[in-house]
């Protein structure tokens, strides 16, 4: 199993093709709520719900409830309206409002989608659109819980082509009323940012923000990816974060919300996100929860498998990540060893004695609603236990709690009560294990021209913004960037200091070859607005998007795109209807050599030779990229006598009998495992099948 799990991780690590992505390429059809004729009140479309906000919420110690959870039994089968597209395509909507909600989410149940069948979540003005979800979301508990949407209302959009293998089915069955949201920089100062901090610089991205959505509230919690032998996505964190062990299916998982390293007042994406988990292991009496996500982050993620410790006498200092409030990553120190203790909190029930980890004070920051579930590390950047509760304050940073790891290591039996049998099954004894990239040798890396002390501004000249809407009405802008070889891109970040959505006037992120200018557009997607804070304003359906600024926006791309060692990431925009509140402006800052460049007529020049002003600057654009060759799926085709019959009815069968084997979708989700030489497809649709024999072979299989 050891040399099976070694050979996949290095399989997985080069078909990037096969790493589900939780958001996919798309954007929703046009939709004018005036057009339609809906109004707020016509339930043939909206919907509007009563649910009590009055009830109080119940924070249990360091989490962050923030809204009520109503049952409902959506479905698009007698719910909503169909409407047929003149190419054939169905398309079903339908809309939720309750009055009052800062936010809004949804969990759809018993989904299930055609290849090809895209569904989007997003607000009637479509100034902000979550999604595009598709095949790649499924997964066996046919669950996907959605994040927040700012607002008191939202559209839910299926959008079906005409010639599928079958009709997409699923039905809303929870929607989340908030009445407040993780308000950006809402936790207290004290806790410095995670990014403008140079300690666990591999464990901050281990760390990440759990949104829960349980029967009957909703809620933030903290967590962190913890290495196994197993090489599986396990998240460590405090039993009390689920009201129940079904709560794990459906919890979102934020990873990389954090402010950017250059400047704390930019908020950070809360675009990488995974939807759903397994509860692998929940021991109430010593708080203890053990998820199993549904896939493991993608690449362009950079994730990190935190390392672990369990021996008796760890040593500071030691060092807190989580996330306060649902804010972006904080961390904590304390310069004490910490002591065994039972813990004094109100929440466990039977606990296990001295199964606590006591810090009797802070030398910098605290611990608040929202951390609970959060890692402890210490002196070497191992995990040595996870926020329960206390006492901290900034004015007073003493008397936290964390649940021991070495206690819940096999304190019960039972392997759906212990952190052994999942973390180290082959070698029980296992004191402590190494944090590991779980993308290595061939990771992806944040790439940028602009450092931790620079000035960053809008980058003004006399005709309005060199990266941005100006008087000389130049569209296109690029950012030039150099790899030691050739590699993959897979997304890019890009930070405006000011726009407005304008579904009308799209943005869109660009990539080019080049050498000296950019030269052959080798990629071209819109950028979709997410998370932008929008004031209603005049009739319904209508908005004014206040904040696309000061925000970091994250654009995946859903298959990475090959660049060659020189390569440019731009933004383009247009002029179509532009007013003052339609401006679009990048960030940009001085540079002693210049990496931006801009497109005048048919011409891409250098700001150095900028026609009106020239100056060397620098775009606040970041891509994220891996210096590898990426392997396609059409390179482990393989002899249909070996496995056959391909494509199949049902059933494959391989030559050997007993062969060790897995069956994974084209995303990379494990579906099947085993000792035999034969595994059922479960349902029409492209896998891969991975047999180990003398050496590990790949096909791919397909049923009809």
């Amino acid at each position: 199993m050891k040399r099976f799990v070694a050979i996949l991780v290095c399989i997985i690590s080069c078909f990037q093709v096969v790493m589900a992505q939780i958001e996919s390429e798309g954007i929703p059809t046009p939709f004018n709520l005036k057009a339609q004729t809906y109004q707020r009140s016509a339930t043939s479309f909206f919907y509007h719900l009563h649910i009590d906000t009055t009830q109080t919420l119940t924070n249990l110690p360091r989490s962050y409830a923030i809204g009520h959870v109503a049952q409902v039994n959506f479905t698009p089968q007698k719910d909503g309206n169909w409407n047929i597209l003149d190419n054939g395509t169905r398309i079903w909507r339908m809309g939720l409002i309750s009055s009052g909600a800062a936010s809004m989410s949804i969990v759809l149940a018993q989904l299930d989608m055609p290849e090809g069948a895209k569904l989007f979540v997003y607000n009637p003005s479509q100034t902000q659109i979550l999604g595009a979800f598709g095949t790649e979301n499924l997964n066996e508990q046919g669950i996907l819980p959605i994040r927040p949407l700012l607002g008191d209302s939202l559209i839910i959009e299926y959008q079906e082509p005409a010639q599928v293998a079958y009709n997409g089915s699923f039905c809303i069955e929870k929607v989340a009323h908030n009445r407040a949201t993780n308000t950006f920089n809402s936790s207290n100062q004290c806790s410095p940012h995670a990014h403008f901090t140079d300690e666990l610089t591999q464990q901050k991205q281990a760390v990440c923000l759990l949104y829960v959505v349980s029967s009957t509230q909703s809620y933030y919690g903290s967590g962190c990816l913890i290495n196994n032998t197993e090489g599986k996505p396990y998240v460590y964190t405090a039993a009390h974060n689920f009201k129940s062990e079904d709560d794990a299916t459906r919890t979102i998982f934020y990873f990389n919300y954090a402010v950017t390293a250059q400047d704390s007042t930019i908020q950070g994406t809360q675009e990488c996100t995974i939807a759903g988990s397994t509860m692998r292991a929940w021991a109430t009496d010593m708080d203890l929860a053990l998820v199993e996500l549904n896939q493991m982050p993608p690449k362009d993620y950079r994730p990190y498998m935190a390392g672990w410790n369990r021996t008796k006498t760890p040593q500071a200092p030691l060092i807190s990540i989580q996330h306060p409030y649902g804010d972006s990553k904080r961390m904590s120190y304390a310069n004490n060893n910490p002591t065994i203790s039972n813990y004094t909190g109100y929440l466990v029930a039977n606990q296990i004695k001295k199964g606590w980890w006591y810090i009797d004070r802070w030398s910098k920051g605290c611990t608040e609603a929202g951390s609970s579930g959060s890692p402890l590390f210490d002196k070497d950047g191992l995990i040595i236990g996870a926020l329960t509760g206390g006492n901290s304050t900034c004015s007073k940073p003493v008397s936290d709690y964390y649940a021991r790891l070495d206690t819940a290591w096999n304190h019960h039996e039972e392997a759906s009560k212990q952190l052994a049998h999942w973390l180290s099954p082959q070698q029980p004894e296992k004191q402590y294990m190494v944090g590991a990239d779980p993308y290595a040798p061939h990771p992806c890396r944040r790439i940028s021209h602009i450092s931790k002390d620079a000035t960053i501004t809008a980058a003004k000249m006399s005709k309005g913004y060199y990266a941005g809407h100006n008087k000389l009405q130049h569209t296109q802008f690029a950012e030039k960037f150099t790899l030691d070889k050739k590699g993959h891109l897979y997304g890019a970040y890009i930070m405006p200091f000011k726009g407005k959505y304008k579904s009308n006037a799209p943005v869109y992120l660009t990539v080019y070859s080049g050498n000296d200018v950019p030269t052959t557009q080798l990629a071209k997607i819109q950028v979709k607005p997410q998370d932008l804070t929008c004031t209603r304003s005049g009739t319904w359906g209508t908005a004014i998007k206040s904040n696309w600024a000061k925000k970091e926006n994250y654009i995946h791309f859903e298959t990475p795109i090959p660049v060659p060692p020189t390569f440019f990431v731009g933004v383009e925009i247009q002029y179509t209807n532009i007013t003052s509140l339609d401006t679009l402006a990048l960030y940009a800052c001085s540079s002693s050599t210049n990496y931006a460049y801009y497109k005048e007529g048919n011409t891409w020049k250098p700001y150095s030779s900028h026609s009106l002003q020239p100056c060397n600057l620098s775009l606040w654009i970041e891509p994220v990229c891996a210096t590898e060759q990426a392997v396609g799926i059409n390179t482990t085709e393989v002899n249909t006598n070996v496995v056959y019959p391909n494509p199949t009815p049902n059933y494959v069968y391989w030559n050997g009998d007993g062969s060790e084997y897995r069956l994974y979708s084209l995303q990379g989700k494990l579906i099947a495992e085993g000792h035999d030489n034969k595994v059922m497809l479960p349902q029409p649709g492209i896998y891969l099948l991975h047999v180990l024999g003398e050496k590990l072979s790949i096909h791919k299989v397909i049923r009809y």
